[in-house]
């Protein structure tokens, strides 16, 4: 929509006032294909794979090779490094090749462009006459401003897909789920050694994240050859954080067990956050409880 409105009026005989003003606003919403996978290299479990029927398994087994081969960084970051496919269990299909996948997710439905634009324009001013020489003046102030964003939504993760590719399935209960990049481990002493009120509880784990920004504007803006646009240089970078972590449940009253010291230290850090404060007590009895963490990172330039 876009109103618009004006004004004027006389001050004296000769001089007049006037106002006027515009507003516009739209949004557009458009419907697109479900998000394309073009020619993309992936790492999917094959075998012990419930979503793929025999048939479909047998046909894809050729992707494998026993024989160690690479997959580049530069064609597939989410992908990359030097992989042997095995057969653990002797049934003729590899447990986990590597293939190409063309095609879209229709899965997760349509890819949506939602684009909104407003802007407003005012004026204000005077104007009047001049007899002596038969003509006028005219003199004001004007302000516009225009504003407009554009918002891709349902578009999918690469690294995402490539990690729902990987399964691993749980050798007791048999549910399959996607392969996670962190993991722990948790028990207690039970067979070792217990406390008079009860074993030692413990928790082990690690964790692996990384983030990565790049922005490529075209040759034109980045070296400022638009009249439109200043120059916007190519920007690039990341960071990733290596997390190990420890935690210790220690039973002290065997008749009191709300009064177990559980609390659970849990302070991640990484290159471009300050450290989140330090937790609370959870009880009035409380032991340390120790974290160890590590990390390495690379922040964005500038």
């Amino acid at each position: 929509m876009g109103p618009g409105h004006g004004e004027h009026g006389d001050l004296t005989d000769t001089i007049e006032a006037f106002a006027k003003g515009n507003f516009v606003n739209s949004q557009v919403t458009t419907q697109l294909a479900p998000p394309p996978i073009g020619n993309r290299i992936f790492r999917f479990t094959l075998d012990n794979n419930p979503f793929l029927t025999p048939a479909a398994k047998a046909a894809l087994n050729s992707l494998g090779s026993t024989t160690a081969y690479s997959i580049p960084a530069g064609s597939a970051p989410y992908a990359a490094g030097t992989y042997t496919d095995v057969d653990t269990d002797g049934d003729d299909l590899l447990d986990i090749v590597t293939g190409t996948f063309n095609r879209r997710l229709s899965e997760v439905g349509p890819q949506v462009s939602q684009f909104n634009f407003f802007g407003f324009q005012m004026q204000t001013g005077l104007r009047g006459k001049l007899d002596v020489i038969n003509g006028q003046w005219e003199s004001y102030f004007q302000y516009g401003n225009a504003h407009g964003s554009n918002s891709l939504l349902g578009d999918t993760s690469l690294a995402r897909t490539q990690q729902g590719l990987l399964l691993t399935t749980n050798s007791t209960t048999g549910v399959t789920t996607c392969t996670d990049p962190s993991g722990f481990v948790s028990g207690d002493t039970e067979n070792f050694f217990s406390l008079p009120a009860g074993a030692i509880g413990f928790a082990l784990g690690a964790e692996y994240r990384e983030e990565q920004f790049e922005f490529r504007p075209s040759q034109d803006l980045a070296v400022g050859n638009l009249t439109g646009f200043n120059a916007s240089p190519p920007v690039a970078g990341g960071f990733d954080v290596y997390e190990l972590y420890s935690e210790a449940l220690v039973p002290i009253l065997k008749t009191r067990r709300d009064l177990q010291p559980d609390q659970v230290r849990r302070q991640v850090r990484h290159p471009l956050r300050q450290p989140d404060p330090a937790p609370q007590a959870a009880h009035d009895l409380q032991l340390v409880v120790r974290r160890l963490w590590c990390e390495r990172g690379v922040e964005l330039p500038g």
